[in-house]
């Protein structure tokens, strides 16, 4: 993973907020049981990501040894990525960065934060075991 350029960092005992540039929470990797993430985008663009928001540029993302992991804003980066959704303003994002101690804990993290309302189907779960 490439060195992230911090321009502000808030630190607390359970998380940490970052501010990065969108291109470089694309390059952040994404969680291993992520749902197909194209797919969901297509849907998305369609749906709530079809009028741009300022809630938007709030990413959530897992630290592991040191790497990032996206936990949530893993549609918005690659709608981002594919011209499909307005960039924020500042092209910036704002990242609630939690700290986990082993993979575990950052698939636990991902699975707080997906969305209900998008509950994942077969293709999804097929997705998610084959990574």
């Amino acid at each position: 993973m490439k060195k992230l350029d911090v321009i502000k960092m808030n630190t607390s005992k359970n998380r940490q907020f970052l501010t990065m540039t969108v291109n470089d929470w694309i390059a952040v990797t994404d969680c291993p049981v992520q749902r197909e993430t194209k797919r969901h985008a297509e849907k998305a663009r369609k749906n709530h990501l079809k009028v741009r928001s300022r809630t938007q540029s709030l990413v959530t993302a897992a630290r592991l040894d040191g790497q990032l992991i996206k936990v949530d804003g893993h549609t918005r980066a690659f709608c981002w990525q594919n011209n499909w959704l307005m960039r924020p303003d500042d092209d910036q994002v704002d990242v609630m960065v939690y700290p986990c101690s082993n993979m575990d804990q950052v698939i636990q993290l991902y699975q707080e934060f997906d969305s209900q309302a998008q509950g994942k189907d077969s293709k999804d779960k097929t997705v998610s075991a084959f990574k």
